[in-house]
């Protein structure tokens, strides 16, 4: 009965292996169209991908388009391409946009609070053939835009981007300077804010727009020693037409105040003034874009992007 029993069990187990062994050739087969999918998948990643990014702009209206970290891709050609009247992102970073402001509906400009210093100027959505912007027209009057956000500055590398251009400078009788406290009037001005518990701590970089000052000039305002100026533009731009800036904030406040941020952005702003000349400052602004770069984190290279 025992051998019975176990001539059995190795006819069984015999059946078994046999079974198993013609399932062999069909596991083989499997992984072999497995590798085959993947290999296709990775051939045409690409194009799926530029499918993916298209796809998220369009949908999203010009307003938030994460892109991912893909360094291959240009995706200032895809852009461009789905909307090239209104785009041109200046890819000196590639980044990730938290926040995009085209200005082509009014709404857009309602999420921007304003700040009156001395008399109002007139902020006003306009539009050409090619791009939409907000004209900022200052007869004797300071007030500025500006639009809270937090980014973070401390382990990331914030980018802010806008393109704008310069109508009419406001006239002055010295010759023009940062450090003036008499003729503080500049026609294009754009800040990055990085506010503290205590506003005796706060930094704020100022981007200038200024009529004869050379281009890179530095200097501390008149206001207080917490805000750093520099020129980015100086004169008329060729033919009239809109100026793109990018600027990476990190390597800005390294420059101007000597150390990291110790504090994150709180706001962005803009403002066209005249009031200390009393007389007209005349510019446009467009297409603010606010965002990391897409090293990601501090100062080193590699960090990740998420949408």
């Amino acid at each position: 009965m025992r051998l019975y029993c176990n001539a059995f069990k190795c006819s069984i187990t015999t059946k078994i292996n046999i079974h198993m062994l013609k399932k062999i050739p069909h596991f083989f087969l499997i992984c072999a169209t497995i590798i085959f999918m993947v290999a296709l998948l990775w051939l045409y990643s690409e194009p799926v991908y530029e499918g993916i990014v298209k796809y998220s702009v369009a949908s999203r209206g010009l307003h938030k388009a994460a892109i991912s970290a893909k360094p291959s891709l240009d995706a200032s050609a895809l852009v461009k391409k789905t909307y090239p009247k209104y785009v041109d992102i200046p890819l000196k970073y590639m980044k990730m946009i938290v926040k995009w402001f085209s200005f082509q509906k009014e709404d857009e400009l309602k999420e921007w609070e304003e700040k009156v210093f001395k008399g109002k100027v007139v902020y006003a959505l306009g539009k050409n053939d090619v791009i939409s912007f907000v004209h900022a027209k200052s007869e004797a009057a300071a007030s500025a835009l500006y639009y809270k956000i937090k980014l973070d500055a401390k382990k990331m590398h914030p980018v802010v981007s806008w393109k704008w251009r310069v109508e009419k400078f406001p006239v002055k009788k010295d010759p023009e300077s940062l450090s003036s406290g008499t003729e503080d009037d500049f026609a294009g001005r754009v800040y990055v804010i990085f506010p503290a518990k205590f506003i005796t701590n706060w930094k704020v970089l100022e981007y200038i727009w200024a009529e004869t000052i050379p281009v890179g000039t530095k200097g501390v305002s008149s206001l207080s020693k917490n805000i750093k100026l520099i020129v980015l533009r100086s004169g008329r731009s060729e033919n009239g037409e809109f100026v793109v800036e990018e600027r990476d904030v990190v390597e800005d406040y390294i420059s101007l105040f000597g150390k990291p941020p110790e504090y994150d952005i709180g706001a962005v702003a803009f403002m066209t003034n005249a009031e200390h000349t009393g007389t007209i400052a005349d510019a446009m602004y467009s297409d603010v874009k606010l965002g990391y770069k897409e090293d990601g984190v501090g100062n080193k290279k590699g960090g990740s992007f998420e949408n």
